[in-house]
């Protein structure tokens, strides 16, 4: 799940060590709450990571902008989506 993340630059935006870039970081979310920009929240999950993924709009973190991050749609496959979330998993 690294190396693919790191080809397919996701790396470039998301931190895997709690620092604040381009994207919100992916160490210690999984599981967890996150606050949306509607006020909403949502628990970063297999569902909410997918959908962010391929929709990457669709639920936005707040304090993070609309229409920075492209959709992975036709780009990753189901198998490489779930590579990323077990990555994603390991960083706590």
């Amino acid at each position: 799940g690294r190396q693919l993340a790191n080809a397919q630059g996701c790396l470039g935006c998301h931190s895997t060590t709690g620092e604040v870039i381009t994207g919100p970081t992916w160490k210690g979310i999984y599981g967890h709450s996150m606050k949306l920009s509607n006020g909403t929240t949502v628990t970063a999950d297999d569902a909410y990571i997918t959908k962010s993924i391929l929709d990457p709009d669709a639920q936005i973190v707040q304090g993070f902008p609309a229409g920075t991050m492209p959709s992975f749609q036709g780009v990753l496959t189901a198998d490489q989506i779930n590579d990323i979330i077990e990555y994603i998993k390991t960083l706590r």
